[in-house]
C-alpha cells in the first residue's frame, strides 16, 4: 500500500488516507482472495483493486498478494513485481489494469 501512495497513486487510493477496509473474496471464484480493493465500495463501474503484478508470459500476469492470474489483451508490459490498478467487473467487458511505474493501462479479458 506505501508503495503505491509514494509512486503517486494516492489520488484513488483510500488506503493512503488510512480509510483501507479489507474486503476479501467473491463467492464462486475458486476460493482465492481477490486482491485489495482500492475504494471502499464497489460501485457499478466496477470496484478497483491494489496489485503488485509479474508477468508470467505474453498477455498473462499474475498478482503478488492473492496469486489470482490476471489475463490481458494484447499487453506488452514487462512487468517485475509492479504496482498497480486492476479495475475489474465480472459482467462489464470494460476492465483494466494500470501500471503505476510505466503509466500504462491494458485491458482485461480475465481473473482467475
Amino acid at each position: 500500500m506505501k508503495l503505491l501512495c509514494a509512486l503517486g497513486v494516492a489520488l484513488v487510493c483510500s488506503a493512503c488516507a488510512g480509510g483501507y477496509e479489507g474486503a476479501y473474496g467473491l463467492a464462486g471464484l475458486q476460493g482465492r482472495p481477490m486482491p485489495q480493493p482500492v475504494q471502499r465500495y464497489p460501485t457499478a463501474a466496477g470496484t478497483r483493486y491494489n496489485v503488485i503484478v509479474t508477468r508470467l508470459a505474453a498477455d498473462v500476469y499474475q498478482d503478488f498478494h492473492s496469486q489470482r492470474v490476471i489475463q490481458t489483451s494484447l499487453c506488452l508490459e514487462m512487468a517485475i513485481q509492479e504496482p498497480g490498478i486492476l479495475k475489474w467487473d465480472s459482467i462489464a467487458l470494460d476492465n483494466w489494469i494500470y501500471f503505476a511505474t510505466s503509466r500504462r493501462s491494458c485491458d482485461v479479458k480475465a481473473l482467475r
